[in-house]
C-alpha cells in the first residue's frame, strides 16, 4: 500500500501562499492568504526582503502570519520577496516574487512577478 502524500496541486499562474506587493505611498504592502493551507498550521514563517540596498530575514509567528499582511520600506527600485511556512513536521511552502519599481515617481504602478 502507498502511504504518500500527495503534493498540492497550485494551478499555473497561482501560488501556495498568493504572495503579492502592492504599492501603498513609498512603502510596499506585502500581503499573502492568511487562509492558504499553510497558514493554519504554521509553526513559523521566515519572510526574506532583498532590495539593492538592504536584506531583510524576518521570523513570523504564527499569530503574524494569520495577518496576513506586513509593510515594508524598500530602499531600491528593484525588491525580491520570499516567503517560507514550515508546520510542525518541517514541510515547507514557499512563495516568492519580484518587485520592479519606478525610478522616478512613486505614484506610477509597479509590476510583481512570479
Amino acid at each position: 500500500m502507498n502511504d504518500a502524500v500527495p503534493a498540492m496541486t497550485v494551478a499555473a499562474g497561482e501560488s501556495a501562499l498568493a504572495l503579492i506587493a502592492e504599492r501603498r505611498g513609498t512603502d510596499l504592502l506585502v500581503s499573502w492568504n492568511p487562509e492558504s493551507l499553510a497558514i493554519p498550521g504554521a509553526v513559523v514563517g521566515m519572510l526574506f526582503i532583498r532590495d539593492t540596498n538592504a536584506t531583510r530575514n524576518l521570523l513570523l509567528t504564527p499569530e503574524q502570519l494569520s495577518y496576513g499582511h506586513m509593510l515594508y520600506a524598500p530602499t531600491s527600485d528593484q525588491v525580491e520577496i520570499r516567503l517560507r511556512v514550515m508546520d510542525a513536521s518541517q514541510s515547507t511552502t514557499v512563495d516568492s516574487i519580484t518587485v520592479l519599481l519606478p525610478q522616478s515617481s512613486p505614484g506610477h504602478r509597479f509590476i510583481a512577478q512570479r
